[in-house]
């Protein structure tokens, strides 16, 4: 097992940057407004963990999840032995849904053989402004566990690793990456509690394909 350090100065100063606006741009007021999430969350602060469900062949899909390709990566090692999600997060994935209660829509991976966990998903949040949307990813990440922040997960996208709750079996120690990049927030959990590489990976790799 992996051991991984807490990075609280990383933190600390995403969560500065994210509360400053550039130099001599004038104070606003900002009225901070989530637009259709998956979970209800006040700006800047923690996003709600939840567990994810199981879902096998032939069941009936969960409340606000539809069946049909991730718009931002592959599922399966067939459709991409390189950067897929099965190959990047470590299991086999059998079903794919995405989740249209966001604009964009996030995703789900479901491991393809029983009990049929999800292994792994991308969770998207829009806020009033990139300011608002850092604060709320910082907020998020230290309400979890073990947070170390990235500067740029991508050029010009913070992000940082956490561990929280997503495989039920797993308590509150599954780790997760989140990211902001523009005015989203968005959060890649895994069913991984050993090791942050595996998020850092997949946010890494569907960071370029959502739009701000």
């Amino acid at each position: 097992m992996k051991s991984f350090a807490v990075s609280a100065l990383a933190v600390v100063s995403l969560a500065l940057t994210a509360c400053s606006h550039s130099a001599g741009a004038p104070s606003t007021t900002t009225t901070n407004t989530i637009v259709r999430t998956q979970t209800s969350a006040a700006p800047g602060k923690a996003i709600p963990a939840a567990f994810a469900g199981n879902l096998g062949p032939g069941d009936k899909l969960h409340k606000g999840e539809v069946e049909k390709n991730c718009p931002y990566i592959k599922s399966t090692h067939l459709e991409d032995p390189v950067g897929s999600v099965a190959v990047i997060e470590g299991d086999r994935v059998g079903r794919t849904t995405v989740l249209p209660g966001t604009k964009p829509e996030g995703c789900r991976f479901y491991f393809a053989y029983g009990p049929y966990e999800a292994v792994a998903d991308i969770q998207i949040y829009r806020y009033d402004n990139h300011v608002v949307a850092n604060n709320t990813m910082v907020a998020t990440a230290k309400a979890g566990l073990r947070a170390e922040g990235i500067p740029n997960l991508i050029p010009g996208v913070p992000g940082v690793v956490f561990q929280t709750k997503f495989n039920k079996n797993d308590g509150n120690r599954d780790w997760a990456c989140a990211f902001a990049k523009g005015s989203l927030v968005v959060i890649v959990h895994t069913q991984q509690n050993d090791t942050s590489f595996n998020a850092k990976a997949l946010a890494t790799a569907v960071a370029p394909k959502i739009p701000a």
